[in-house]
């Protein structure tokens, strides 16, 4: 994999979709911070403090910087949609 993102790679305003890390808590672990797999979240802030965050509105309505990690690109998302459709 490449080089990894940072907040510098995001916009505010950007739409990025919530996918996780792959593991079978990621569903519990996010429901219980107000969070949803699969869904798209709009980036609502930026800080130099938080280099590997990006800040976006939970379900609940209140902000949280999460981990990059845990969300993709909402274009990546859909070419790796395509791609699987068209696999199979």
């Amino acid at each position: 994999m490449g080089e990894k993102l940072t907040y510098k790679d995001f916009e505010i305003g950007q739409k990025v979709i919530l996918t996780g890390t792959g593991s079978p808590q990621d569903k519990e672990y996010f429901y219980n911070i107000y969070l949803t797999l699969g869904k798209e979240y709009e980036i609502t802030d930026l800080d130099f403090h938080f280099h590997d965050k990006i800040c976006i509105k939970r379900d609940n309505g209140k902000g949280v910087f999460m981990d990059i990690k845990y969300f993709e690109n909402k274009s990546v998302v859909r070419e790796k949609n395509i791609d699987k459709l068209l696999k199979d």
